[in-house]
C-alpha cells in the first residue's frame, strides 16, 4: 500500500487531533479526580474542625450518640485518605527507564557515531540527545528516560540508543536511515501533534500502570480470610474508579495506534529524503534477518554461560555465529549487499492480510516498502561504508560484557559471574560447531521435521516394496510446507477478525478492503484445501521414502503412532489444559499472597467433566504396550497411566479435589508431549540419516 506524502500529513492531522482530544479529556477528567481527592481531604478537615460544638450538644443528648459520632467521624477520615491519596498520587509518581542492559557513551567514547548522530539531528531538525546509550540489539529508538504528570509542563529532552546489531551486517547508510526514521517521528511539523499525544500517552501509561496496581492489590484483599470490610471502605469506589481510568486510556489508545500506522509512514519519508529510499527498503529487508541470527546467538551465549563459561570477546563470537548460520541457509547479508525486498523462507510466502485499522500499530514490512519506494530516485547514495568503525574495540567489548552480564543474571536459573570462567574463541568454535552442528547442517530438512505429522493409516508393506518413491525432500515441497503453514496462520487471523478478538473495522485481503471476514475466510478455506491434501499426501511419501531407505523397518511404525496419537490427543486436550492453566495462575497468583483462595464448585465440575470425557476416548491399550517398562522419577508410567483409565471406567463423572485434578491435568499434558517427543526423536534420526545418506548418493 503506497501512501502519498500528502494523504499522510492528512491523515496524521485528523488522527492527531482526534488522539490530542480524547487525551485532553483524559486529563481533564484526571484534574477532576485529584480535584475531588483535595476536596474529600478538605472536607474532612473542616467537618473535624467544626465537630468539637457538635459532639458537646451530642454529649448533652446521649452518649451513645456521642460514641457513634466519633466511630462516624473517624470513618469519615478513614473513606477520605484512601480515595484522596488514591486520586492524588498520580502528582508524585513517575517512570523511569531500566538501564542495566546498556552503556551510556559520550562523544569522546565515539567520534565518528556522534558525528553521524548529529548529522541526522541536523537534518531532521532535532537537537542532539540528551544521552546516548549503547545496547546489543538490532534496533534503534528515541526515548524519554524521565516521565511523570509534570512532564505535560516540562518537557524533557530525548535520548538515543543504538544498537551494535545494526552496525555488524549494515552499511553506514542504511544505520543512518534508521536514525533518521527514529529521528523522523520528532521533525515534520506535520508531525508536532503526534509528538504530544506520545508524551502525554507515556504520562497517562504511567497512570493505568498505578490504576492496575491498586486493582491487583484490592483484588488480593478481598481474597483474604481475615478480610475486614471497615478497614476497605474505599475498595468499591477505587475499584470502580480503576475500571473507568482503564476503560478511558483503551479508548484513546485504540485510536493512537492508528495514528501511529501513519507516522511509520511519515518517519520512512523522513528516512527516505535524509539517507536515500533504496537505503531505507535495504536496511527494512535486513532487520529481519539480522535480528533473527542475533537472537539465536544470545541463545548460544544463554546455553555457554548456563555451562559455567563466558566469552571474552562477544562480538567476534557473533560474527563466527553470524557466518555459520549464513552459510547453512545459504543466505549471506553483510554491508556489501543492498537489498530491495524482504528474503529468507518469511519472504517466500507472505501475509495476504493487512488491518487497516484496531489494535496495530505498524504497517507490514511490505507496506512500508512500497511506501518508500514512490522517492527512489538515481541520486541515491547507498554505499559500502563499515559502521562498526563509528564504534571503538573498547566500547564493542563493554557492551559485551553488559549484555552477558544482563543474560547471565536473567537465566531460569541465574548463574554467579565471579564463578564463571572465560572461554577462549577456538574452544568457543568447536563448543558451537558440536553442539549446532547437525541443526545447521539441516537446516533444509528442519522445516520437513518441524511439520505437523497428519495422521494416516500405514501402507501396506507389499505394496510399499512395490513402488519407486522419489526423494520427498525437494525444494517444491519444502516451500509447499512454508506456504501451508501461512495460508494456516492468515486463516487463523481471519477467524479471529470474524470472532472479535481481533478488533478490526476495516482489513485488507489479497489487496482488496473488506469490512467482514466471511467472504476471505470461504477464499481461504478455498486456498487451503488443495495444499491440505498435497500436505497430508506428503506425509504418507516421507513415511514410504523412510520404509524404503532405513535399515529400522520394524521401529517405523512404533516411532510413528506416538507421533501421530500426541498430536491428535493434544489437540482435543488443549481446551482443557489451558483453562486448567488459567485457573492454576489466578490460585497461584492468590496463594503467593497468602489468600486461601479455591476454585468454584462450577469450574471444578467442568474441568472434571471436560478430562472424564476425554480419558473415556483415550487409546490405553496402545499407550500402556509401547511404555510399560517405562519409569518416570523412579515410578511406573503404567501405574500413572492405569489411574487415569480408572477415572475413565467410571460410569459417571468423578468428584476430584482441586489439587488432584489440576495434578492429573498437568500429568496428561507432559505424558501426551513426552509421548510425542519420544516418537519425534527416533523420527527425526532415522530422517536425518536418511537424508544424510541422500546426499551422500548425490
Amino acid at each position: 500500500m503506497k501512501m502519498e506524502t500528502g494523504n499522510v500529513s492528512k491523515a496524521i492531522r485528523k488522527e492527531g487531533t482526534i488522539v490530542l482530544t480524547r487525551v485532553m479529556l483524559f486529563l481533564f477528567y484526571y484534574v477532576m479526580l485529584i480535584v475531588i481527592g483535595f476536596l474529600l481531604l478538605a472536607s474532612a478537615a473542616f467537618v473535624t474542625y467544626s465537630v468539637p460544638g457538635f459532639l458537646e450538644t451530642l454529649d448533652r443528648i446521649n452518649l451513645r450518640i456521642l460514641i457513634a459520632g466519633a466511630i462516624a467521624l473517624g470513618a469519615m477520615w478513614w473513606f477520605c485518605i484512601q480515595i484522596g491519596f488514591y486520586l492524588m498520587k498520580p502528582l508524585f509518581i513517575s517512570s523511569n527507564i531500566s538501564d542495566d542492559n546498556r552503556l551510556e557513551i559520550t562523544e569522546s567514547d565515539c567520534p565518528g557515531l556522534f558525528s553521524l548522530i548529529r548529522e541526522v539531528s541536523q537534518a531532521t531538525g532535532n537537537k542532539m540527545p540528551k544521552h546516548v546509550y549503547l545496547s546489543p540489539e538490532v534496533n534503534a529508538c528515541v526515548f524519554y528516560d524521565k516521565v511523570s504528570i509534570l512532564s505535560v509542563f516540562l518537557p524533557t529532552r530525548k535520548n538515543l540508543m543504538v544498537g551494535i546489531g545494526l552496525l555488524l551486517g549494515m552499511n553506514k547508510a542504511e544505520v543512518k536511515a534508521i536514525l533518521s526514521h527514529e529521528f523522523g517521528h520528532f521533525s515534520q511539523q506535520s508531525m508536532r501533534i503526534g509528538t504530544i499525544t506520545y508524551r502525554l500517552l507515556l504520562i497517562i501509561r504511567v497512570m493505568i500502570d498505578h490504576a492496575r496496581e491498586q486493582q491487583e492489590r484490592d483484588a488480593i484483599a478481598r481474597s483474604q480470610e481475615d478480610y475486614k470490610w471497615y478497614l476497605h471502605l474505599a475498595v468499591y469506589p477505587i475499584s470502580f474508579i480503576t475500571k473507568i481510568t482503564i476503560s478511558f486510556y483503551n479508548w484513546i489508545e485504540k485510536e493512537n495506534r492508528s495514528l501511529s500506522r501513519y507516522m511509520e509512514f511519515e518517519a520512512d519519508t523522513v528516512a527516505c529524503k535524509i539517507a536515500g529510499a533504496r537505503a531505507v527498503i535495504s536496511s527494512l529487508c535486513k532487520l529481519e534477518t539480522l535480528s533473527a541470527r542475533y537472537s539465536a546467538y544470545e541463545n548460544v551465549i544463554a546455553n555457554t554461560l548456563g555451562k559455567g563459561r563466558f566469552v571474552p570477546d562477544y562480538w567476534e563470537c557473533y560474527v563466527f555465529v553470524y557466518e555459520q548460520i549464513s552459510k547453512s541457509e545459504s543466505l549471506f547479508v553483510d554491508k556489501d549487499t543492498l537489498l530491495d525486498a524482504p528474503i529468507g523462507d518469511n519472504a517466500k510466502f507472505p501475509s495476504k492480510i493487512s488491518i487497516v485499522n484496531g489494535w496495530n500499530t505498524h504497517p507490514t514490512l511490505y507496506e512500508r516498502i512500497d511506501n518508500a519506494r514512490q522517492y527512489i530516485c538515481h541520486t541515491d547514495i547507498t554505499g559500502d561504508e563499515d559502521p562498526a568503525n563509528l564504534v571503538g574495540i573498547k566500547t564493542l567489548n563493554a557492551v559485551g560484557d553488559i549484555h552477558q552480564h544482563f543474560i547471565a543474571s536473567h537465566l531460569q536459573s541465574p548463574v554467579d559471574w565471579q564463578k564463571l570462567s572465560a572461554i577462549d574463541q577456538k574452544d568457543f568454535e568447536s563448543s558451537f560447531v558440536s553442539d549446532y552442528g547437525e541443526q545447521l547442517r539441516h537446516h533444509f530438512l528442519f522445516v520437513f521435521i518441524n511439520k505437523r505429522v497428519h495422521a494416516f493409516s500405514f501402507p501396506d508393506e507389499n505394496e510399499i516394496k512395490k513402488e519407486n518413491v522419489g526423494n520427498p525432500f525437494t525444494e517444491e515441497n519444502r516451500n509447499m510446507i512454508l506456504q501451508y503453514n501461512q495460508g494456516v496462520e492468515d486463516w487463523h487471523v481471519l477467524n479471529q477478525i470474524k470472532s472479535g478478538e481481533i478488533d478490526a473495522k476495516l482489513f485488507m485481503y489479497v489487496g482488496k478492503l473488506y469490512s467482514d471476514a466471511d467472504e476471505p475466510l470461504a477464499a481461504q478455506d478455498e486456498y487451503l484445501k488443495p495444499i491440505h491434501k498435497r500436505w497430508c499426501d506428503l506425509d504418507v511419501e516421507i513415511y514410504k521414502y523412510l520404509w524404503q531407505n532405513t535399515e529400522e523397518k520394524d521401529k517405523l511404525n512404533v516411532i510413528y503412532w506416538p507421533m501421530m496419537y500426541a498430536n491428535n490427543a493434544s489437540q482435543a486436550f488443549e481446551p482443557i489444559e489451558n483453562k486448567a492453566k488459567e485457573i492454576k495462575a489466578e490460585l497461584d497468583f492468590y496463594q503467593s499472597h497468602d489468600s486461601d483462595v479455591t476454585m468454584s464448585s462450577e469450574m471444578n465440575e467442568a474441568l472434571t467433566t471436560g478430562l472424564w470425557k476425554f480419558l473415556q476416548g483415550f487409546d490405553f491399550d496402545t499407550t500402556l504396550k509401547l511404555f510399560e517398562n517405562v519409569e518416570c522419577e523412579g515410578i511406573p508410567l503404567s501405574k500413572v497411566i492405569n489411574g487415569w483409565k480408572g477415572i475413565s471406567l467410571l460410569r459417571q463423572c468423578p468428584h476430584l479435589g482441586d489439587d488432584n485434578l489440576l495434578d492429573i491435568i498437568g500429568e496428561i499434558s507432559d505424558f501426551l508431549n513426552y509421548m510425542f517427543e519420544v516418537g519425534h526423536n527416533e523420527w527425526k534420526k532415522i530422517m536425518t540419516q536418511t537424508y544424510d545418506s541422500l546426499i551422500v548418493r548425490k
